[in-house]
């Protein structure tokens, strides 16, 4: 067949990468190019597997108790509003956040539904009725090990294990996401220690897990009834 000639009668190189040939790329470059694209391909795959094992990690405990505090950066404001509680996590059910300050209020939120309590209010929300029904579910489906719901809204961009710990980056991919979070950091280790939540606009809300037990896998009579209201 001969070797390839220029319009002049010159014969050229020609370096074929991801199945395009192109005429007059220096080989070594060529070379350098299909390895860096190989390793974008690994590192993806690194990531992708580093993640789902954390997943699993977490999804061997169904039931999780823990104590949260919440640092929510508001708009106009030069200081976050604070809030604490305890929050319980119970596999196949869903999340119960139980807010003991500034205010007292249990938020329940299961697959289906989102059920907010005080003393002298009570309110229902089904998830799949509103645009914000994956953005409610989103530590649900983290402590659930619920990869293929997460990777449907998610991109995982960085994954870094140090000992028994690991952290996360997340970015939204999916439109219902987009408009409420930029990016998502996670921090944990047999548990979900940090949420980092950030809007649109670089605000974050940082949530952060201490205390945590899975030893007390039974619920007492309240912690059923509210379950109970978001079935």
């Amino acid at each position: 067949l001969g070797l390839p000639r220029s319009p002049h009668g010159k014969i050229t190189r020609m370096a074929c990468v991801s199945g395009r040939c192109i005429e007059g790329i220096n080989m070594k470059q060529a070379v350098v190019t299909l390895i860096c694209l190989l390793t974008l391909g690994l590192s993806h795959s690194a990531l992708a597997d580093g993640f789902s094992s954390a997943l699993q990690q977490l999804a061997a405990k169904p039931v999780v108790r823990a104590q949260f505090q919440q640092s929510k950066t508001i708009a106009n404001s030069s200081k976050p509003m604070l809030s604490k509680g305890s929050l319980l996590f119970v596999k196949n059910q869903g999340v119960l956040w139980q807010l003991n300050s500034p205010v007292k209020a249990d938020l329940v939120v299961t697959p289906r539904k989102m059920v907010q309590k005080t003393a002298h209010t009570q309110s229902v929300v089904n998830l799949k009725q509103t645009p914000y029904g994956p953005a409610a579910t989103v530590l649900l489906q983290l402590m659930s090990g619920n990869e293929a719901a997460l990777r449907q809204h998610f991109q995982v961009t960085q994954f870094k294990q140090n000992g028994s710990s690991w952290s996360a980056g997340l970015q939204p991919k999916s439109a219902s996401m987009k408009p409420l979070f930029s990016r998502v950091e996670i921090n944990g280790g047999a548990y979900v220690n940090k949420i980092v939540l950030f809007d649109p606009q670089q605000r974050p809300t940082n949530i952060v897990f201490t205390g945590h037990s899975s030893a007390n896998n039974s619920l007492n009579s309240s912690e059923n009834a509210l379950f109970k209201l978001a079935q």
